[in-house]
């Protein structure tokens, strides 16, 4: 079905609360992804029954040794406890089966992120402990995804099936913050990922100019608009729904930014990377407050005044409990491409250049293709000094880069073997594996409850044992949201549902309408 762009931006603007239709296939999700959420949703394996007891108790003594600080770089969790797959609740040994035809053994190993690295080296390393402790010739530990779509967490219906959302912002215009966007979303995808893409800069999308998708037909389901396409990314920007200048006020655009990405039917995606605006305005407090939001990467350039602007994004994103996965700096260094000998041999020929002349010729050209450090010398260290981020990456200054931005190709398709797509594959496989780090240390953590009391009227946080409770008024006006006025809060204010939101937020729908996300850290006064 055609639609015109207005219709579909009243779509947008006018969405209502609910997605409706069919839910958006995936193309790329394989047979091998179809047995994964066939094993997430209990269903047994053809041709496997259930093992023996004693084989069962025989899998969880060794997969009690399986523990991240015995795999190198999946030092998670090191001199804790509780840090084996079993504790941590990514195996049940009580689900292990015996394939009848073979002999061999069967688990699932479920995660959020089933392709990352990470999760493929821990899965081998379980295989491995299976075949020396039950002797059988081979296991194979299935990557099951985790949540199901009916609990990743979202309360946006477009976002039921996404398991994460991951934010790219930079508090200074100008700094490639779309460019890095764009891709680390195909770099993510390039890994095995699901993955979609938004670009929520409503005032200048780039998205339009930077990705060229197989289809500009837009169509809707319902209330729901489905994404664009590109080599399996799902794509969304209001430049394709609107390619003219949006004229709007400052309190139209969150509403408009919340339904963009909440009422796209995005289908199952592994990740859902959002490119922000410049600043820390309206649109970043609305996804954070409206939106689970697994982590952001920030984009700087090695200025002092876009380290300022930096730190500005870190303390943003700290004070809405969203943990900085990595930092790019962009455009650190320019070194100049070498002049072929072929044409240096041509030049002096024709000028009757001397051997002495040449030595000296290419001595003076080699002192010229050395690395320049253009904007200085950059804070990446300062950065991981100051908050401890160690996903950091230094991004050259390439021409290549630019005319992929100005192509529609990104350039980690349209140059995949370069070292600036080997980055930003290095940038999609720490930002995989910090999310990976990030839930993991999040469940060796005591679970923290939130519920209202009516009798003491307070909305009560038990975090860590300890009991920590506000008034519902008081706790609303805490609320960050750029929707919110504290001043004009009902007085009979109550909480109606109350959801947590991982291992850091609560969700509060109120009496009156209004949804909060507050940060546990609210309830105990550092927030």
């Amino acid at each position: 079905m055609r639609v015109p762009r207005w219709a579909l931006l009243v779509a947008v603007l006018l969405a209502a609360s609910e997605a409706g239709g069919a839910p958006h296939a995936c193309a790329r999700r394989g047979a091998f992804a179809r047995r994964c959420a066939s094993r997430a949703s209990g269903a047994p394996a053809n041709e496997a029954a259930l093992a023996p007891a004693e084989l069962r108790a025989r899998a969880a003594d060794a997969l009690r040794g399986v523990t991240y600080d015995a795999l190198g770089p999946l030092a998670l969790l090191a001199g804790s406890s509780a840090n084996d797959v079993i504790s941590l609740g990514l195996v049940d040994p009580s689900e292990l089966q015996i394939r009848a035809r073979d002999g061999s053994a069967l688990l699932a190993l479920r995660t959020r992120a089933p392709e990352a690295p990470a999760v493929v080296a821990l899965a081998a390393a379980c295989e491995r402990a299976l075949v020396d402790a039950l002797g059988v010739p081979l296991a194979t530990v299935e990557r099951a995804l985790l949540p199901t779509p009916a609990e990743s967490g979202q309360s946006s219906p477009g976002l039921a099936q996404v398991s994460h959302v991951v934010a790219v912002g930079s508090c200074k215009g100008g700094v490639g913050k779309s460019t890095t966007a764009v891709n680390l979303a195909f770099a993510l995808a390039a890994l095995g990922a699901r993955v979609g893409l938004v670009d929520v800069d409503i005032y200048g999308p780039s998205l339009p100019t930077m990705v060229t998708p197989e289809s500009t037909e837009m169509s809707v389901i319902g209330s729901a608009i489905l994404p664009l396409e590109r080599d399996g990314v799902r794509l969304m920007s209001i430049g394709w729904v609107n390619p003219h200048s949006m004229m709007l006020r400052g309190a139209k655009i969150a509403p408009l930014v919340e339904q963009m990405v909440g009422q796209t039917a995005w289908g199952p995606l592994d990740f859902l990377v959002v490119d922000l605006p410049p600043g820390t305005g309206d649109v970043q407090l609305a996804l954070a407050q409206s939106i689970r939001v697994s982590g952001c990467v920030l984009v700087s350039t090695p200025q002092r005044l876009s380290f300022v602007d930096v730190v500005k994004g870190v303390e943003l994103f700290q004070k809405v409990a969203i943990p900085t996965l990595a930092v790019v700096e962009n455009m650190a260094s320019y070194t100049p491409p070498a002049i072929p000998a072929e044409r240096l041999d041509a030049l002096c020929a024709k000028h009757g250049l001397s051997a002495a002349a040449r030595a000296d010729l290419d001595a003076e050209l080699a002192l010229c293709s050395t690395e320049l450090r253009l904007f200085g010398g950059g804070h990446l260290q300062r950065l991981t000094e100051m908050w401890g981020i160690n996903a950091a990456f230094s991004l050259p200054l390439l021409p290549s880069i630019a005319r992929a931005g100005d192509s529609g190709v990104p350039h980690v398709v349209s140059e995949p073997s370069s070292i600036a797509a080997e980055l930003f594959r290095e940038l999609a496989a720490a930002v995989e594996r910090e999310i990976f780090k990030n839930e993991l240390s999040a469940r060796s953590q005591a679970q923290t409850t939130v519920h209202f009391d009516a009798a003491a009227n307070e909305v009560v946080a038990t975090i860590g044992g300890e009991r920590f409770g506000l008034a519902p008024l008081a706790l609303r006006r805490k609320c960050r949201s750029p929707v919110n006025d504290p001043e004009r809060c009902p007085l009979d204010l109550a909480p109606v549902e109350i959801e947590p939101m991982g291992n850091y937020a609560v969700s509060i729908v109120w009496s009156d309408g209004h949804q909060s996300l507050f940060p546990y850290a609210t309830f105990t006064g550092n927030f």
